[in-house]
């Protein structure tokens, strides 16, 4: 007599990514992050276990992809990134037990982007993709008047951030009397403002000499923390 096996794929096992922990994570700079993978083996995973973290980094121009990190012939690879050199080490001493996580320290801005945690042991392959944000705190303004301040003509008053995480949020104020700005006052609609996610303009038109208070510009990263300056 015959016997039929029938094997279904919603019951086959296999070496699978077993974390479930969130897909976005966002830390401040200077932090340090723990990344996780864990994972499970199955008997028919035989082959030599192959563990490797790769970093996606988005640039103006082009999205580049690096090794971070590597796990191979019983061996780690720690020193394999440059710019992470000295950071970024494995959770476990030994990740053939299941742990594949990570442990990033001293975090920067440019450790910002989607990692990738690919555990290969075949025929079994998985692989887990989360996304990292490193907050900066902005940095104080510097300021200036967009050419002279003369009497009866629009003023523009910019001031500019060069470091924090985009989008940085700017609010403006008078440092003098009830602090409110001249009502016909009309912040950040210049086309720069709008490139420039680190920039802020206020324009006050017609100015009057009674407007020629001090005014300052405070920034803030929600949570992050704010700056401020001054513009005599």
């Amino acid at each position: 007599f015959c016997v039929c096996l029938c094997v279904f794929p919603g019951l086959a096992s296999g070496l699978e990514i077993t974390t479930t922990g969130p897909s976005s994570i966002e830390k401040a700079s200077g932090q340090s992050v723990k990344l996780e993978c864990q994972f499970h083996l199955a008997a028919e995973d035989t082959g030599p276990l192959d563990i490797e973290w790769s970093l996606m980094a988005s640039t103006i121009s082009k999205r580049t992809k690096w090794y971070v990190i590597l796990y191979s012939g019983d061996r780690a690879y720690e020193d394999y990134y440059e710019p992470m050199r000295g950071r970024v080490h494995f959770n476990s001493a030994d990740p053939k037990n299941g742990d594949a996580s990570i442990n990033l320290t001293g975090l920067k801005s440019s450790d910002s982007g989607t990692y990738q945690c690919k555990v290969k042991k075949a025929p079994g392959i998985r692989s887990r993709k989360m996304l990292l944000i490193v907050m900066v705190k902005p940095s104080k303004p510097r300021c200036h008047a967009d050419g002279p301040t003369e009497e009866g003509k629009d003023v523009v008053l910019k001031c500019m951030s060069s470091d924090g995480t985009q989008p940085l949020k700017y609010t403006w104020e008078k440092t003098s009397d009830n602090k409110l700005l001249p009502a016909s006052a009309v912040m950040g609609k210049y086309a720069q403002d709008l490139q420039n996610k680190r920039s802020t303009s206020l324009k006050v038109p017609y100015y009057r000499v009674e407007n020629d208070k001090r005014m300052t510009k405070e920034l803030e990263r929600p949570g992050r923390g704010k700056n401020g300056s001054h513009l005599p």
